[in-house]
């Protein structure tokens, strides 16, 4: 039987040895400070695979909302500073 890789004498010596650090009053506030660290450890570890998951399957369907957004944008921009013609002769070199 292992538990965290451990064998039942590996997890025995943890025990006494948690039981000679914190005593026997303390062995239940521990354990359960423990057991809450390890749930919100889970949680969170769910939390990010699951957002993770969820990013990439949008990402494979194409249907980012940022890629849509700026494309038009980014387009009209670029079209509109070509074809723009500057108001200074100066500017260009050929007034004089």
């Amino acid at each position: 039987m292992e538990f965290f890789g451990m064998g039942f004498g590996e997890i025995l010596l943890v025990l006494i040895i948690a039981l000679i650090i914190f005593g026997p009053g303390k062995i239940p506030e521990v354990a359960r400070t423990l057991g809450r660290t390890i749930r919100s450890l889970k949680k969170l570890t769910s939390d990010f695979t699951q957002t993770m998951t969820d990013e990439l399957k949008i990402e494979e369907k194409g249907h980012l909302p940022r890629q849509k957004d700026d494309s038009p944008d980014k387009s009209n921009d670029l079209s509109a500073a070509g074809t723009a013609e500057p108001k200074d002769p100066k500017a260009t070199g050929t007034g004089g």
